[in-house]
């Protein structure tokens, strides 16, 4: 009698189980994942260059954003210079500035608000991309809502 409660109960709970609740469940454990193995590298002091571009706005088409190297020492920005202009951000701004920790919260958190669409690229509906060694993140597509202009395209490269 007590296994077939159970049974039932556990039939139960997976029948009320949403699937967008899996997927984003899926998709958390996946940055989960990753985010272990990235913490695995004890890597404190590193740089990357670092790109958003918003793409969903309709009266102004696809709006890009200045690709940045951003530095990192004992897991702290100490440095963002964007080449493009030959411009190093004040250290003030600093603190706005993510490191890859900080990119893994990011994630973490918009996928708690259950986004419209979370994927490798604006094109693309895979997973996020991230790095096969590393673990870190190198390709992400958030659009939060129907709405425009809250889409952003995340990009990491070139780390050192």
């Amino acid at each position: 009698m007590k296994q077939t409660l159970l049974l039932l109960l556990c039939l139960c709970l997976i029948s009320c189980s949403d699937d967008s609740d899996e997927e984003y469940r899926d998709l958390s454990a996946l940055i989960l994942k990753n985010q272990a193995i990235w913490k695995a590298t004890e890597i404190s002091d590193y740089s990357f260059s670092y790109s958003e571009q918003g793409s969903d706005c309709q009266d102004s088409g696809d709006q890009y954003y200045l690709n940045r190297t951003i530095t990192v020492e004992d897991n702290v920005v100490v440095s963002v210079y964007t080449a493009a202009i030959n411009h190093y951000e004040p250290e003030l701004t600093l603190h706005l500035y993510y490191t890859i920790d900080d990119v893994f919260d990011l994630m973490l958190q918009t996928n708690l608000q259950q986004p419209k669409r979370f994927s490798e690229s604006k094109t693309s509906k895979s997973v996020p991309l991230f790095h096969d060694v590393y673990g870190y993140p190198v390709s992400f597509y958030i659009d939060l809502t129907s709405q425009s202009c809250d889409s952003i395209t995340y990009k990491i490269d070139d780390f050192h």
